[in-house]
């Protein structure tokens, strides 16, 4: 890449260049980040060109010089001489001419370095061939050959200049225009393996067979007939077009790069949950210099970032610059409360505006295709000591409470409290008509009581029993009297209804609520001995796992009836024997 010369800037702007090194100088001792450097005035196409080295890019130029006898007229001939001298001046040293001239039959005048501008014109005769025929077609025809050859360059132009109609010889294939010869260089042309192929044709006066290129190569330009005098911009067109092409060629790799951010991380602390990303911004690009502006950084997963990014990157072609910034996660919930490693991959990104400060000197002839965003690549990963054995037992002893408060329910729910009172313990008498006879009692309480009897010989355990277990209503809460033998008798079990009696297991269990009085005797069909008789009380026995169940409203459901003939068993009697 060629360097800028000095005398191409300008003193105000070298000042601004120099100032502008300084102060970045300066900060760099510092140890302070530089903003944005000082804009500098915007590249010109020609800036480019030289950065770009467009002149070190070889092209082919095929110069068709009209010699007929017309040319001598008006001085045509003498003043394109001149032209193309101006021309030939502004070829690259990379460049090829081949030089031909044409009238009755084409001459290869020259063929060598655009650098020979000398030789170059001294190889053109002195003066147009008199009376000399005008064969375009021909001309054109060994245009196309020389493009053809062996070592060719990709990017070509061919200028054709005349100032007379096609006027071949009787002989010439190309005679007349609508000959197959014409048709054939078309084909000639389309085959030609060229990256870009230019065609321009300068009418040296007006009706001239100038356009006739065009029927060859589609693409040529006719410019406007000339006399002379518009000679040398047109000539400078061609130039500037194929100038153009270089550096489209040139910048075709770089068609479409942009810039690449890739991320790594560094000086990680898992147990603080801390680390320093760096970013590698990269130009993807070979040629094209790229500016990135905007820049901010974007976070994801709850990654906390501090310290920004510089504002505005400058990069060369293949250019890589970096930064780093401090990084800081913290999980969050998470239903692992054992001790572990949690992470986060890939949490930070960067985000700006990409562009060229070639664009603008380029367009619209060239489109860069510079992508406006960044491309972020890279995976790293932040992590953090998550969770503790001090939180897995706070969530053991919650579940446990959880737990105790179900299992109390369900325990207050199954084994409700006893209707306070006490039990009293009958046994039948021996002699017919004889009632029961208490032979032992017991206080109730709580939700369950425990007693053993020795006058039974037996253990007595009394509990709250739900009937049904589905309600919660009072009147629902009976006593689950079981008696446990130590014969052959075994254990029996009756659930009696609050201030009734029951057998289990040949005894008579009455329960009397608090603060009522427990009767010796229960006379046989007339209540307790001794008690004023009332309504009755039937007392059925027991069965295991049964309900000694008391009378009910007619029509509705009792849990305390038991399908058992009550007429022989004993019944309390609230009215005087």
């Amino acid at each position: 890449m060629s360097a800028i010369r000095p005398h191409s800037l300008s003193p105000s702007v070298r000042l601004r260049l120099t100032l502008s090194a300084m102060f970045t100088a300066v900060c760099a001792v510092l140890g302070l980040t530089a903003g944005p450097a000082l804009a500098g005035p915007a590249p010109t196409r020609e800036e480019v060109y030289r950065q770009l080295g467009v002149d070190a890019v070889p092209a082919d130029y095929v110069v068709l010089v009209d010699t007929s006898g017309s040319m001598a007229a008006d001085g045509r001939y003498s003043n394109v001489r001149k032209v193309l001298g101006s021309f030939l001046s502004g070829l690259a040293s990379s460049d090829y001419v081949a030089l031909y001239t044409f009238d009755t039959s084409p001459q290869r005048r020259y063929g060598g370095s655009a650098a020979s501008r000398a030789a170059i014109l001294d190889a053109l005769p002195r003066a147009p061939t008199p009376n000399g025929k005008t064969d375009i077609g021909l001309g054109i025809e060994q245009a196309l050959r020389e493009l053809n050859r062996s070592g060719s360059a990709g990017i070509a132009t061919v200028v054709l200049l005349t100032d007379g109609r096609q006027d071949a010889p009787g002989s010439s294939a190309y005679r007349s225009t609508t000959s197959p010869a014409w048709k054939s260089l078309e084909t000639r042309a389309a085959s030609l393996k060229k990256t870009w192929l230019g065609a321009y044709a300068l009418p040296l006066r007006a009706q001239t067979g100038a356009s006739l290129l065009r029927t060859v190569i589609p693409g040529t330009v006719v410019l406007e007939p000339s006399n002379g005098r518009g000679l040398a911009g047109y000539l400078d067109q061609s130039k500037q077009a194929t100038r153009l092409a270089k550096a489209r060629s040139v910048l075709a790799g770089d068609s479409g790069k942009g810039v690449r951010v890739t991320w790594t991380a560094t000086e990680l602390d898992p147990v603080a949950g801390t680390a320093t990303m760096q970013a590698n911004v990269a130009s993807l690009t070979q040629r094209v210099p790229l500016t990135v502006s905007d820049l901010h950084v974007e976070a994801s997963d709850g990654v906390i970032w501090s310290g920004p990014p510089p504002p505005v990157m400058s990069l060369q072609p293949g250019q890589t610059r970096s930064f780093t910034l401090p990084v800081r996660w913290n999980p969050g919930f998470s239903p692992r409360l054992w001790p572990h490693r949690a992470g986060v991959s890939a949490p930070l990104s960067l985000a700006g505006r990409v562009s060229s400060p070639w664009a603008d000197a380029l367009a619209p002839d060239i489109a860069l295709n510079v992508p406006g965003q960044l491309a972020n690549n890279g995976n790293p990963r932040v992590s953090k000591q998550a969770g503790s054995w001090r939180a897995v037992g706070i969530a053991a002893g919650v579940l446990a409470l959880i737990l105790l408060a179900v299992a109390s329910t369900w325990y207050a729910r199954a084994f409700p409290r006893l209707p306070a009172g006490a039990i009293g313990v009958y046994e039948a008498g021996v002699r017919p008509g004889v009632g029961f006879r208490r032979i032992d009692q017991f206080a109730v309480q709580r939700r369950r009581v425990k007693y053993a009897s020795d006058a039974v010989g037996a253990l007595i355990r009394v509990r709250g029993r739900r009937v049904p277990t589905s309600t919660f209503a009072a009147e629902h809460i009976g006593l689950e009297a079981t008696l446990v033998r130590n014969d052959i008798r075994g254990t029996s079990r009756h659930v009696i209804q609050p201030g009734h009696g029951g057998l289990v297991g040949g005894l008579y269990l009455l329960h009397v609520r608090r603060g009522d009085e427990v009767a010796d005797e229960l006379g046989a069909g007339h209540g307790p001995v001794g008690t004023p008789s009332g309504s009755s009380w039937p007392v059925p026995e027991s069965r295991d796992d049964g309900h000694d169940r008391g009378s009910s409203t007619a029509g509705e459901a009792s849990y305390w009836d038991d399908d058992i003939d009550e007429s022989a068993f004993p019944v309390r009697d609230d009215t005087t024997a």
